[in-house]
């Protein structure tokens, strides 16, 4: 892709695949960059052709679109903080994967997966519903909890949460754990009540639509994403209208 694009032998690349997660995990590659070298700015691009990998029944059972977006960093040394954080759960990578994917061609695993949809096949996106409310509630209040840091050391901003974990149910279970907290100050935003479901791109998707409604007023963003692997992923920066190109 580099030589296709004519990009430059000194300009750092890197091709990350991490799915739904991309986002977050494209923010911090980027900022580590940045941090770590005299570049001053740095391309993300987060994109998934996420039809290429599904048949038409998952895209429409599932609401999967294709989608992609492009966030500039620039290195500035005088604010604009950003943190990112990883909760890795790897015994639970049964739960979100396609079962023939990549070189997934076990005989016999498969069938011994729980969870599986009517009428689901090997080729089909598979996610275990029932296994993550119960498996994934400690991980909940381990984000919930570093959520209630961060109010508790910034008592005057407000803050939005975007929640992107691909299964409505899961995003509302969250949802109730976080308005536990009772916090005026926190505007949360689910994924599946936007519509779009493009895997990673659809947390900028959602910023843009905030920005086109001028609701960026001395907001802080959190954005919270659960991919592939099975991580959760966690970033939290600060946005206003200037930092914003109107997007397509």
């Amino acid at each position: 892709l580099q030589h296709r694009l004519g990009i430059p032998m000194d300009c750092i690349v890197y091709d990350a695949p991490n799915g739904n997660a991309g986002f977050e995990q494209g923010l911090n590659l980027g900022a580590s960059l940045l941090q770590n070298s005299s570049k001053r700015f740095a391309l993300v691009i987060v994109g998934d052709t996420i039809s290429k990998q599904l048949n038409k029944k998952d895209l429409n059972e599932l609401n999967f679109q294709d989608g992609a977006s492009a966030i500039l960093l620039e290195n500035n040394k005088i604010g604009g903080n950003l943190f990112c954080g990883v909760l890795t759960l790897s015994d639970y990578w049964k739960d979100i994967m396609v079962p023939s994917g990549g070189f997934k061609n076990t005989p016999g695993f498969f069938d011994e997966l729980p969870g599986k949809r009517l009428d689901q096949l090997k080729e089909h996106f598979h996610i275990n519903v029932d296994n993550f409310d119960n498996k994934l509630s400690s991980s909940f209040s381990k984000v919930n909890k570093q959520i209630n840091k961060l109010l508790l050391e910034d008592q005057k901003t407000n803050f939005v949460i975007i929640v992107n974990f691909l299964v409505s149910s899961l995003e509302n279970s969250f949802k109730a754990i976080l308005t536990n907290n009772e916090s005026t100050r926190i505007k949360i935003i689910l994924q599946s009540e936007i519509g779009l479901n493009a895997m990673a791109t659809s947390s900028p998707s959602v910023l843009a639509q905030l920005y086109e409604k001028n609701d960026f007023t001395d907001l802080k963003i959190i954005t919270l994403s659960l991919g592939e692997g099975l991580s959760m992923n966690m970033a939290v920066f600060d946005l206003d209208n200037e930092t914003l190109i109107k997007t397509i």
